[in-house]
């Protein structure tokens, strides 16, 4: 992903035009140059020289998109919100990287009532810039789910079906899009699946399992096909 970047370029009456170059940028940065500016800087070069130039530009951008895809997008974690299930559906939209996601793990959280509302507003004084951008993060996040979490069940209660619902839909476009996904997890960090006790009395029973009804319905609407289906109680 090489291209050709002017540094410095100087013309004088009494001097050959300078020019300095460095293989920086990205290979796409060269075709965005004026063709003046290649002109000078190929004007040195050999036909052959610029050719391979180009050439291997396109080799390396080529060969190196599977690589980041295996790197960065073999294995996401999705927690159920809309900002992060585009996310996931804008990675299956790209040819390249849809074909190396392998495993995927959804949580379907609820943070607690109180927290949304009590984080609004907040003022911590003498706190750093950083932690205030994490903090910032953390109630955008918390934020987020809640919404997507009041919204599914609204949209649950609203058409008595909790298997299908905004949350499949995306997922089909997703799933169509992932052909070597073979492994998708689901949990809830906040609560143990394993206490009958918990789950008796826990309000977010409902919401997870809207929300499994609805990731079971996207699996077979997209004809995908796993190797592992789990609920589990961590990532």
């Amino acid at each position: 992903m090489l291209a050709v970047s002017v540094a410095r370029f100087c013309i004088s009456p009494h001097s050959a035009p300078i020019i300095q170059v460095h293989l920086q940028q990205p290979r796409y940065h060269i075709e965005k140059l004026l063709t003046e500016l290649l002109d000078l800087i190929t004007d040195d070069l050999s036909l052959d020289d610029f050719s391979s130039l180009r050439l291997s530009c396109k080799t390396v951008y080529a060969s190196s998109l599977h690589s980041f895809g295996i790197t960065f997008f073999s294995e996401r974690v999705c927690i159920l919100s809309l900002p992060s299930l585009g996310n996931i559906v804008s990675i299956s939209k790209h040819g390249k990287f849809g074909s190396t996601m392998r495993e995927l793990d959804f949580v379907a959280d609820v943070p607690p009532e109180d927290f949304v509302e009590v984080t609004k507003g907040l003022t911590v004084l003498r706190q750093k810039k950083a932690e205030r951008e994490i903090r910032a993060l953390i109630e955008s996040k918390a934020a987020a789910e809640d919404e997507f979490h009041k919204a599914m069940m609204a949209q649950a209660e609203a058409t008595g079906r909790k298997n299908e619902g905004t949350l499949s839909q995306m997922l089909v476009e997703a799933f169509e899009n992932f052909p070597k996904l073979k492994a998708i997890r689901f949990y809830q960090a906040t609560m143990s699946p394993t206490s009958t006790r918990t789950y008796k009395k826990s309000s977010q029973v409902a919401y997870a399992s809207c929300c499994f009804q609805q990731i079971l319905t996207a699996i077979v609407k997209s004809g995908l096909t796993l190797e592992k289906l789990k609920t589990v109680t961590k990532p």
